[in-house]
């Protein structure tokens, strides 16, 4: 059997950081400059 991090539905951590958020879900400049057209 796989381990559950080689399914298609791995556990996630309960506590995300600051620094993971953000890196993850701040658009770059260009997904800001496309946003803005």
């Amino acid at each position: 059997m796989a381990s559950i991090d080689r399914t298609a539905y791995p556990r996630f951590k309960r506590v995300v950081s600051a620094r993971e958020l953000e890196e993850a879900f701040t658009p770059s400049a260009e997904e800001g400059a496309w946003a803005a057209r």
